[in-house]
């Protein structure tokens, strides 16, 4: 993301006093919003111009949000937003959110959660390594303790990365095996150490956590220094 080109947030949202009242929230020198009250329009706003984020009502009828997602491009991230409250964590993961919300919620918890993501909510001041933002699969295994995850890796710095995965099942301090799968289909290798957890009721995001890198096999080291972070 370009700070110097502000940031583009895609709202849909069929009821429009919401979708008003969320743009509102999210008001920001660096942010522009733009709204849509269905699927096909929400898609022709974004054939036209690239969005840095959608922000999409997960319960659009007649499988709209389906439709909808499964034509967003990799380069914008995908938060939804739900009055199911049986649309859990796994559900969004599932069609390649990184957030969940459940209405009603506070427009502070909207707000932290957007502006996060956006990269907005942090000084560069206050980062050891500065970041690139990717969204890759990933898959984690603890050796010792015998289990495996699966996640997307949302966040490379020099000094580690940055795992979604919902409901980790993860704690501080230990060291995680990781193999990234990148989009040319190579297999990225290194091990970590979790640094911090995050739960997604905490949050707007959806659970994840810190590995701060241990042991890169050269390969994996080679496309971080190409990242030029």
């Amino acid at each position: 993301m370009n700070a110097d080109l502000g940031r583009r947030i895609l709202i849909v949202e069929r009821e429009r006093d919401l979708s008003e009242l969320w743009a509102s929230a999210l008001e920001h020198p660096l942010v522009r919003c733009t709204e849509a009250l269905d699927p096909s329009h929400g898609l022709g706003l974004a054939r036209t111009s690239p969005f840095d984020l959608w922000l999409v009502d997960a319960n659009l009828p007649r499988s709209g949000t389906q439709m909808l997602v499964s034509q967003r491009p990799e380069s914008s991230r995908l938060l939804l937003v739900s009055s199911d409250q049986d649309f859990r964590e796994r559900d969004a993961f599932a069609m390649g959110a990184v957030g969940l919300l459940h209405k009603p919620f506070s427009l502070d918890l909207l707000r932290e959660g957007v502006f996060r993501l956006l990269e907005l909510d942090v000084s560069k001041s206050e980062r050891v390594h500065p970041r690139r933002a990717v969204q890759l699969p990933v898959h984690i295994h603890h050796s010792g303790l015998g289990f495996g995850l699966e996640g997307q890796v949302l966040n490379v710095s020099k000094g580690g990365l940055f795992v979604l995965s919902p409901s980790p099942f993860v704690e501080q301090a230990q060291v995680l095996d990781f193999a990234i799968q990148t989009p040319q289909g190579d297999l990225l290798g290194g091990q970590g150490e979790v640094r911090w957890v995050r739960r997604s009721r905490e949050s707007a995001l959806l659970s994840g956590f810190g590995l701060q890198f241990k042991d890169l096999a050269p390969k994996t080291q080679s496309w971080i220094e190409g990242l030029s972070l």
